[in-house]
């Protein structure tokens, strides 16, 4: 009887001791498809009638939210113009930079850009690059000015769960929405 008692605490004491030592398994799965970082929008300005650079407009803000304010350019443009326009996206905490733009053509189905002018404005954006469906992108297109004004100029960025919710416009996030300054005079 003495044996069958010992075998039981050894018994016992080693599945104790097994699961004491048992590693905890906290470790989260990845997101399905994380935000990026977004540092930086610039705005690529051409005249479309001299195909001469008109410039390109920043909006940075290097050290994300809650730390400094951006640093933001001031968009100014000449009355009754029209432009084209290419928008680039970057993380510039990533070494070599990272060019979300990229990644924003790669998965077109979940993204559009929007461009946004305040109430009254004479600005008037259309986008000329496609997603795969043959709706809008927004990462290129026209903008058409008209008389001068100045406002601000807004860019969002929203993504989508899927192509169809793109198509139905719900639900979305936005990854990032910033304004420039804008004049037109």
């Amino acid at each position: 009887m003495k044996n069958h008692t010992s075998l039981l605490l050894v018994t016992a004491s080693v599945a104790i001791l097994f699961s004491s030592c048992k590693k905890d398994d906290t470790t989260q799965p990845p997101a399905v498809n994380p935000s990026e970082l977004i540092t930086t929008v610039q705005l690529l300005i051409t005249d479309s009638a001299t195909n001469s650079t008109i410039g390109a407009f920043s909006w940075k803000d290097i050290d994300g939210d809650g730390g400094n304010n951006p640093v933001i350019d001031t968009v100014v443009l000449q009355p009754t113009s029209t432009y084209k326009v290419s928008v680039l996206i970057l993380d510039e905490t990533k070494s070599p930079v990272d060019t979300v733009s990229n990644e924003v053509m790669e998965e077109n189905l979940q993204h559009l850009l929007l461009h946004s002018f305040n109430q009254g404005s004479s600005l008037q954006f259309t986008s000329t690059d496609q997603d795969d469906n043959g709706g809008a992108l927004g990462l290129e297109g026209i903008l058409n000015t008209g008389g001068p004004t100045s406002g601000s100029y807004t860019l969002e960025l929203r993504h989508y769960d899927s192509a169809a919710d793109k198509v139905s416009g719900t639900p979305f996030e936005t990854d990032i929405q910033v304004s420039f300054p804008v004049k037109v005079n």
